[in-house]
């Protein structure tokens, strides 16, 4: 409780300094249109263009690459993956997370280990607020995050808390707002438009919650079988 609280206090800070340090440099508390913001740069993979299907895949329709952040993100996944699987500090991170009780036993700090993680995750997630305002946009407006958060926190569940199935997840609900705004373009109602990721997260959540309800019938089974056989 005490980190979701500060996770909170942390966030509610965040964003009325954001919204006074804007106000303060452009007069204005909606956005920063009156500057000039720079862009990251795009990465373009060489010698795949011409590959069918990869070169679409690793370089876009055009051919001129990603946003150099969205090749850190794919690098990002497996540098948790291996952090939080394959190191002592990982697994203490983990086990403070899934089982603080259990880690304090053990000798774990798990205030500190909490803490941290916290850390973690507040850069991670300001690299995301980094793309949104200069390689998605060239400018940062307030709220522009629009309820993605929440859709984030879904994305984790359906990705059974694993990185490499969050990534997955997040590709879906990425396909999910793409076709949004390619129905946009057709003779189709916004609001049927809007329902689009919101159903997509309820469907997730209905299906996560199924495979983990099957998987809790499947492992109290085995235990029973393993109970009368012993």
């Amino acid at each position: 409780t005490d980190i979701i609280l500060t996770g909170l206090a942390v966030n509610i800070l965040a964003a009325g300094s954001t919204v006074f340090i804007m106000y303060v440099l452009t007069g204005d508390k909606g956005s920063t249109s009156t500057l000039a913001s720079p862009a990251l740069p795009s990465l373009q993979i060489p010698l795949v263009n011409n590959i069918p299907v990869l070169g679409t895949l690793l370089n876009g329709e055009n051919g001129t690459g990603y946003n150099i952040l969205s090749y850190l993100a794919l690098i990002l996944t497996g540098v948790v993956s291996v952090f939080l699987y394959r190191t002592r500090a990982g697994t203490h991170l983990r086990a403070a997370g899934e089982a603080p009780e259990a880690a304090r036993t053990v000798g774990i700090n798990v205030k500190r280990t909490q803490y941290i993680a916290l850390q973690y995750s507040g850069v991670l997630a300001g690299l995301g607020g980094l793309f949104l305002s200069m390689g998605y946009l060239t400018i940062f407006q307030a709220n522009m995050t629009a309820g993605r958060g929440f859709v984030a926190l879904a994305v984790i569940n359906l990705g059974n808390k694993n990185p490499w199935g969050v990534l997955i997840a997040s590709l879906i609900f990425g396909a999910a707002t793409s076709l949004g705004a390619q129905l946009g373009t057709l003779s189709v109602p916004p609001q049927l438009i809007e329902m689009i990721p919101p159903v997509v997260t309820v469907v997730a959540l209905v299906i996560y919650q199924l495979r983990r309800r099957a998987q809790a019938i499947a492992n109290a089974r085995k235990f029973q079988e393993r109970h009368a056989a012993g």
